[in-house]
């Protein structure tokens, strides 16, 4: 966001604040502001220390599954230091997995499999850079390896290259049409080429794969969204919220559409349920409450 937005923002989020502090001195839930400073810190540790039991909620989606490599590439097929190091990856030993997954590229620098386990160890030990160049040997060796381009796009999109994300995702579909990770990996690449109507065939595609993943139904959203098509994408933001009600991003785009939809009131009764539900609220919902506030 440019300088001047983010200052308009503040102060929307200022205003909405004050207002907000008005309404429940009037209604009574608010102390006035001449109540000494010590007790109103008292108040805050209180608050503080009921909310603890909340900041352990977990809020994440399942892992999407996707056919990890084509077939000849399975576990069972694997041998030797190949079969031990891609085993020890799977039961987290990531040292053991890396000595033995480099003792067997340094014998088989043409194992397209070794090189996707080993950036696989480099993703996990967050060394993206390492992964990169291990996932795009592993295509150089096997380039129908979906899975490596699979994860190589998604490299490219984390680091705001768009067009070869693109590239690598489309050859990654070609292969593998109705992998999850790549229909959602291929949505987010095309939504940010403002390849709308792409963008949410990849993005549907992946929602009747796996129909019960927030992120995906959130992701889907924001593309309608981005059309200003409000309904639809209120309908799959309620449905995100029933698999995960302290998604505090798909609070505020709820908002942001009811907003959208002119429908005011029932946009600030989302955001104040929304900074009820969640434990740690993101910016992004007090935004979205400033907004509403602010046009009422």
């Amino acid at each position: 966001l440019a300088g001047a937005t983010i200052a308009a923002h503040r102060q929307a989020l200022q205003l909405a604040r004050r207002w907000r502090r008005k309404d429940l001195m009037r209604k009574g839930k608010l102390f006035s502001v001449g109540w000494p400073r010590w007790r109103t810190l008292a108040a805050w540790l209180f608050v503080a220390t009921a909310c603890g039991a909340k900041k352990d909620i977990v809020d994440r989606d399942r892992a999407l599954v996707e056919a990890l490599a084509p077939e000849g590439h399975k576990l069972e097929s694997l041998t030797g230091e190949l079969a031990d190091g891609v085993r020890a990856l799977r039961d987290g030993e990531l040292e053991e997995a890396k000595a033995a997954l480099e003792r067997y590229q340094e014998k088989h620098p043409g194992s397209a499999m070794a090189a996707y386990h080993l950036g696989l160890c480099a993703l996990q030990a967050d060394q993206p850079t390492l992964a990169q160049n291990q996932f795009q040997r592993a295509v150089d060796n096997d380039p129908k390896l979906h899975a490596a381009l699979c994860h190589l796009g998604a490299l490219y999109l984390a680091q705001g290259e768009d067009v070869a994300a693109l590239r690598v995702l489309d050859q990654a579909f070609a292969l593998a049409p109705d992998d999850v990770r790549v229909l959602a990996n291929l949505g987010a690449a095309r939504a940010r080429r403002g390849l709308w109507s792409e963008a949410l065939e990849a993005y549907q595609a992946a929602n009747k794969i796996a129909p019960s993943h927030g992120t995906l139904l959130y992701d889907t959203a924001l593309v309608w969204m981005l059309r200003q098509q409000w309904q639809p994408a209120l309908e799959l933001l309620e449905q995100a919220l029933t698999i995960r009600p302290f998604f505090g991003q798909a609070w505020a785009a709820k908002v942001a559409c009811l907003h959208g939809l002119g429908e005011l009131v029932a946009a600030e009764a989302a955001a104040q349920e929304g900074l009820d539900t969640v434990p740690l609220p993101e910016a992004e919902l007090h935004l979205a409450y400033a907004r509403v506030l602010v046009h009422q």
